[in-house]
């Protein structure tokens, strides 16, 4: 229930740290209780929180904002700390079907209150929209379209497991408002990120044989008639499909404009990331020095680039951890695929909102990190679970895939 309330919370701000306060306290009785040990299940993440948080105590040392430095790397640590207590606990129990649902739920009404929104002008709260897109529960901030493509494999993944009960084959039809609301949310990110998702995750189903191919088609095309209807309704956002075409006309000019200057804001990121290359430049740095130096034309809060902005952070020494860190969740993501696991939505929304090339946040931002720990927090539980329930059904061969719901192809067991 703490993590459905956490997605519950996403758009309020602060207030999403609730859980994970929560659960850093419900860690430190169980440490009291059963004292304080690093098991197998989650020894992998230890070493991820570790190739994430050090290096930033590291660029503490030279860091131009110290203060928002030492609160992130804080906050890092506290989420670390609530990780090793999650997979722990769930490990023994977790109900993955009610998470997925739960989670679907969540966006489903948030879908449903985007829309009308859109159509109405204002949400069920009376929130207008703003004038390059739909903002929904998130009011003013114009993030939900980045939420619900980080999002997707959950949701996608409770869509698959109800449509295999009988009579439910039209649960794919509620991917398409999904992909609308992402649309019509006017962040280009957001919909590379999804399109991305869920080709890898259209992929592995067909791999595995969950869907045939001609259902698959069925989807693409139900894809490309969300996106198509999107635009059709909305002439602000064909322009911005045309503007964002711009950026590959082969011109710096052409290219900086159609990516919403963003070669403007990495040239300034690369400039103030060599004045301290090692250990990097701190948390947050990029706004308002970058501008203050003289290396961009305007403040624009972020490097744009979430490889660059721990470039920039923590320096190489940051950098090379990071790519080692999100390489291992590919690796895990590719090891799903290739075992028949059921956990690659998990690894997908992991590595998703640990991609490099993220373009839409700061990596260093209290909202966006509390997102990105807990969906690579979720994808280290729902593992340890996976290969504890795989376990016990080697023990105990005649209890394997008694709910054709829950792994209906897709475990290598059935």
């Amino acid at each position: 229930m703490l993590i459905l309330l956490f997605v519950l919370l996403l758009p309020f701000g602060e207030a999403s740290h609730l859980p994970v306060v929560i659960l850093v306290l419900l860690g430190i009785q169980d440490m009291r209780r059963s004292g304080w040990h690093i098991d197998d299940d989650s020894r992998n993440f230890v070493w991820i929180a570790g190739a994430l948080v050090m290096p930033l105590l590291l660029s503490a040392t030279g860091a131009y904002k110290i203060t928002e430095t030492l609160i992130t790397a804080l906050i890092f640590a506290l989420y670390s700390f609530a990780g090793v207590y999650v997979i722990r606990r769930f490990r023994e129990q977790m109900d993955i079907k009610l998470m997925l649902y739960g989670i679907a739920g969540i966006l489903l009404f948030w879908t449903a209150d985007a829309l009308l929104q859109y159509f109405r002008g204002t949400n069920l709260f009376g929130w207008p929209m703003q004038s390059d897109g739909i903002t929904g529960i998130y009011n003013r901030n114009v993030w939900i379209g980045y939420t619900f493509a980080h999002l997707a494999p959950f949701f996608f993944e409770s869509l698959r497991r109800w449509a295999v009960k009988p009579g439910s084959k039209w649960a794919w039809l509620l991917a398409i408002p999904f992909v609308m609301v992402v649309m019509l949310s006017g962040r280009r990110a957001a919909w590379v990120t999804l399109g991305l998702a869920s080709s890898i995750y259209l992929i592995w189903l067909i791999r595995h044989g969950d869907i045939k191919m001609r259902h698959a088609l069925v989807g693409i095309v139900a894809f490309v008639v969300a996106i198509g209807a999107s635009v059709a309704i909305s002439p602000g956002l064909e322009q911005r499909v045309q503007t964002t075409m711009h950026a590959f006309s082969g011109t710096w000019e052409a290219a900086n404009a159609g990516g919403a200057h963003r070669l403007e804001v990495w040239e300034g990121a690369w400039l103030l990331y060599q004045e301290s290359p090692i250990t990097g430049a701190g948390a947050q740095a990029y706004d308002p020095v970058v501008f203050d130096r003289g290396y961009t034309s305007a403040k624009f809060g972020h490097t744009h680039l979430y490889g660059l902005d721990v470039l920039l952070s923590t320096g190489m020494i940051g950098f090379v951890a990071y790519m080692a860190a999100f390489f291992f969740l590919c690796f895990k993501l590719v090891q799903s695929i290739k075992s028949v696991q059921p956990t690659l939505p998990l690894w997908l929304a992991a590595v998703s909102i640990m991609f490099p090339l993220n373009a839409h946040w700061s990596f260093y931002a209290p909202r966006p990190a509390s997102l990105l720990w807990m969906l690579v927090i979720l994808a280290f539980a729902v593992a340890a679970r996976h290969r504890k329930s795989s376990v016990s059904q080697a023990s105990h061969p005649s209890q394997n895939c008694q709910d054709k719901a829950e792994c209906p192809r897709l475990l290598s067991q059935c």
